[in-house]
C-alpha cells in the first residue's frame, strides 16, 4: 500500500493533496486536514491543536499521541515510547517532537504501509518567512527536528519501508526525493489503496 503523509509544509499546494484522492491511503496533519477532508487518516499529536479546532468535522480516523485529553474528541491516543527511536507497536510510537515524525511510524505499524511518500515536510520557513502553509504564529525548532529523521530513515530501511520526500521544498534530506507524480505513476495499480 502507497501511504501518503501531507504535513502543513508551506510548499504544499492543494493539488498535490486532491492528485492523491483514490490513488493513495492519505493521512494529513494538523491544519492539513482543511485541504482534504476525505482523507484517511488526521494525526494532530498537540493537545492545544485538538482544543483550539473543537474537533473539525473529520469522517477518517483521528490519531494522537501521549495527552488521554484529547480522547474526548474521538482521538485514538498513542503512548509515547520517548523521544527518538521506530516503533512497530501500533498503539505506540515514538514522539520525536511532532506530529510528522510520529505519522511515519502510525501507517507503517497500524496500517502496513510499505511506501510512504511525504508531502510539505519542508521542516524550514519559505522565502517569506511562512513556517506552514496555514499559519505563521509558532516557532518551530526545524535543526532540532531534521535531526530525528535518520532514525527513521534507518529503522525504515532495516524493516523494507521505503520512505521518499515528495515535499516540493524541503531541508529533509534523510529520504531520497523524489515528485508525487513519479511516485504515484511508478507504482502498479495494485499497489494503489490496496
Amino acid at each position: 500500500m502507497l501511504a501518503v503523509i501531507a504535513a502543513g509544509g508551506p510548499s504544499l499546494r492543494r493539488e498535490d493533496v486532491e492528485s492523491c484522492r483514490d490513488r493513495a491511503f492519505l493521512i494529513v496533519i494538523n491544519d492539513t486536514w482543511q485541504m482534504a477532508p476525505w482523507a484517511d487518516v488526521l494525526y494532530a499529536a498537540d493537545y492545544g491543536w485538538w482544543l483550539r479546532r473543537r474537533p473539525p468535522v473529520f469522517a477518517g480516523d483521528k490519531y494522537g499521541c501521549n495527552n488521554q485529553n484529547i480522547a474526548q474528541f474521538g482521538v485514538t491516543v498513542l503512548k509515547s515510547l520517548g523521544y527518538l527511536g521506530w516503533s512497530d507497536d501500533p498503539n505506540a510510537v515514538y514522539a520525536g517532537g511532532h506530529s510528522g515524525f510520529q505519522a511515519i511510524q502510525m501507517v507503517a505499524s497500524r496500517y502496513g504501509a510499505k511506501q510512504i511518500a511525504l508531502l510539505g515536510y519542508d521542516l524550514k520557513a519559505d522565502a517569506n518567512g511562512n513556517k506552514n502553509w496555514y499559519e505563521n504564529r509558532k516557532t518551530k525548532p526545524f535543526d532540532r527536528w531534521l535531526d530525528t529523521y535518520a532514525t527513521l530513515a534507518s529503522a525504515a530501511k532495516t524493516r523494507g519501508i521505503e520512505i521518499v520526500n515528495c515535499s516540493r521544498d524541503t531541508a529533509l534530506t534523510a529520504f531520497p526525493r523524489q515528485s508525487l507524480a513519479e511516485v504515484l505513476c511508478d507504482l502498479p495499480r495494485s499497489a494503489l489503496r490496496a
